[in-house]
């Protein structure tokens, strides 16, 4: 309370002068703290609101705002600002959300053609091993083999042992360039991966 007298038992140049030393939401404050205040705060510091919207960074004032008082410009900034500081903040929100459903879009394909070309692999590699059992029993010359495998070598017989060797070849490098593509698929995978946790993480921080 004597704190409260002292500041209205100030002269009003010295008291304006005080001002011109507060930020603006100081200078709010203090004009609530009484009516002297309020009417010093609000309508006797015009260079304590002019420093506080330079200090703010505004644009300057257009020309014809002249007989605008600086507290009206500052607080028209401020309320243009905030608006589109909102707005951008909705824009911003709308876009990560955005970019959210196109990754978890991105991460299913990703998942399913890993799992096609697994499945594609898998197919080569038991293609290659039944190709080599019939290519052991062939060579076998008659020996005893099991009946899946001689018919295996049976649905074999009309390509030529020259025609297989380039059947395996081929497998064989497919295999190779399958494992290939799956490693580069899991690759951007994890990093789909990293970047989902990472919006996700953003759009967290905006909601809280």
């Amino acid at each position: 309370m004597h704190a409260k007298s002292m500041l209205e038992d100030l002269p009003s140049e010295l008291f304006c002068s005080i001002c011109q030393h507060l930020a603006a939401e100081d200078l709010l404050r203090l004009s609530r703290a009484s009516k002297r205040c309020h009417n010093v705060a609000i309508f006797q510091s015009e260079e304590a609101w002019r420093a506080c919207y330079l200090a703010a960074g505004f644009p300057p004032p257009p020309a014809s705002s002249q007989r605008t008082t600086w507290l009206k410009l500052y607080k028209d900034r401020y309320v243009t600002l905030a608006r589109d500081r909102r707005l951008n903040k909705r824009v911003r929100y709308i876009q990560l959300h955005s970019r959210e459903q196109t990754i978890r879009q991105q991460l299913s394909a990703l998942h399913h053609e890993i799992n096609k070309e697994r499945s594609r692999w898998q197919h080569a590699v038991d293609e290659i091993k039944a190709l080599k059992r019939a290519q052991l029993v062939h060579s076998a010359k008659g020996a005893w083999a099991p009946t899946s495998v001689q018919q295996q070598w049976d649905t074999i017989t009309s390509a030529s042992p020259v025609d297989i060797a380039g059947r395996l070849s081929t497998l064989e490098n497919d295999v190779k360039a399958m494992k290939l593509n799956v490693q580069m698929m899991l690759n951007s995978k994890g990093a789909r991966s990293c970047e989902l946790d990472h919006v996700m993480r953003q759009l967290q921080a905006m909601q809280g």
